[in-house]
């Protein structure tokens, strides 16, 4: 067990989780939100100006200290972060709305196991955004994170296969199985 590896590991994680809660939460309310001052005018704009961030919000250096935060903790392989940073991209969240670049980091946390990007991914193929759709491929993850514990995708497999006259009987058991991990 090497304790600078786990350490640097926790403080990617910390440091992603703080970087996205920072880019998808909402600015300030005029007039009286932190750091607003009276009147509405956040000291950010003064020095960055009025325009507008990709993701809909004031740019400022803390939006893009947060972006290169989540991007630098993606790049160095932290699966959490990869997920994270592919659903910003893909719901607009303090990023320009991109589904291909969400795609791209859904694989790269799948592809290490991480069962809620399996579920993204699953999504995407299965609804075409970002990729093409492929109802197979969808199923594919979809299953994997299912089989990793992923309740949702347990879920989803539950209203997929109610669809199929013959999938009746495995789309009760995923139904169960998804209230057996107390999914709801």
């Amino acid at each position: 067990f090497n304790n600078g590896l786990a350490l640097a590991s926790i403080r990617s994680l910390a440091q992603c989780e703080l970087a996205y809660r920072y880019m998808t939460s909402p600015p300030p309310e005029a007039g009286g939100g932190e750091g607003a001052e009276r009147g509405g005018r956040d000291p950010g704009r003064e020095e960055h100006g009025d325009d507008l961030a990709a993701g809909g919000g004031l740019a400022t250096s803390s939006e893009e200290a947060a972006r290169a935060l989540m991007q630098a903790s993606a790049d160095s392989g932290n699966a959490l972060c990869q997920t994270r940073l592919g659903f910003a991209y893909a719901n607009g969240l303090g990023l320009r709305e991109d589904k291909e670049k969400a795609v791209e980091f859904y694989k790269r946390a799948a592809g290490q196991n991480y069962d809620e990007a399996q579920f993204f991914l699953a999504m995407a193929y299965m609804s075409g955004a970002g990729v093409g759709k492929d109802l197979e491929e969808g199923a594919r993850w979809m299953h994997m994170a299912a089989a990793n514990g992923y309740c949702r995708a347990a879920q989803q497999l539950g209203e997929f296969y109610t669809s199929v006259k013959s999938k009746k009987d495995e789309a009760h058991q995923w139904f169960v199985e998804a209230a057996e991990h107390w999914c709801s």
